[in-house]
């Protein structure tokens, strides 16, 4: 009987337990069919700098569904800041790559052919002649070369016109949140973060020093853009 009534007891507490934590249990169907369609959506600056990192087709894409939702979207102040703060170096990431493809397909023939060259494979009697598969190797590289060259010249360039975020001031004309009111609020919110990096609440944790540094950075943009999400 008595252990009956502990379970029992056990039992008539579960709901309780759910209701009081609800954010542990996964929402009813209908809780994510409305959060699917009514929800606000909070970007952050990762998702609006990854524009640049994408292919241009995806790009496209990415953008047309940014579009669609934008009467939903919304983005904190601190978030369109890092936005603006990184997007060149971005810009100048992706071009980079693209000029290193290049670069190592420019010269991928070259040192292949003083290897070749070495062997001196024509002498070996061995029936190959080797001048006819380098021919083929350089029409070959000559089209990834230009598949290359196509690939980065589609790409933005800090000097020329920026068509994202054109598009992105267009989608997000008014969903942006407010900037601090002044330095001392400005500075409430770094002293949440100097308390946030002190105590090793996520995202800070135990690592070498040069990216305790990064952390510690991350961590006061979090509180700076948590503050926004919760004012709104």
């Amino acid at each position: 009987m008595y252990a009956n009534v502990i379970t029992l007891t056990n039992c008539s507490r579960l709901s309780k337990m759910k209701e009081s934590l609800f954010e542990y249990y996964p929402p009813e169907p209908s809780g994510f069919k409305r959060l699917w369609t009514e929800g606000l959506i909070v970007l952050d600056a990762n998702v609006l700098l990854n524009l640049y990192r994408l292919p241009t087709t995806a790009r496209g894409e990415f953008l047309n569904v940014l579009e669609l939702l934008k009467s939903r979207l919304w983005i904190p102040y601190q978030v369109a800041l890092e936005f603006q703060r990184n997007r060149l170096s971005v810009i100048t990431t992706e071009r980079k790559f693209t000029e290193d493809a290049l670069q190592a397909a420019t010269n991928l023939v070259s040192a292949l052919k003083q290897k070749v060259d070495a062997l001196q494979i024509d002498k070996r009697g061995i029936g190959i002649e080797a001048q006819p598969l380098l021919d083929d190797l350089d029409r070959a590289n000559e089209k990834l070369i230009e598949a290359i060259r196509s690939a980065h010249n589609s790409q933005l360039d800090v000097s020329s016109s920026d068509s994202v975020r054109e598009k992105l001031d267009s989608i997000l004309n008014s969903r942006v949140g407010p900037k601090p009111k002044d330095q001392a609020d400005l500075d409430r919110l770094t002293a949440k973060g100097e308390e946030r990096f002190k105590d090793r609440t996520p995202l800070v944790f135990p690592m070498p020093i040069r990216k305790k540094i990064q952390m510690r950075r991350r961590s006061f943009m979090t509180i700076l853009s948590m503050n926004e999400n919760l004012e709104t």
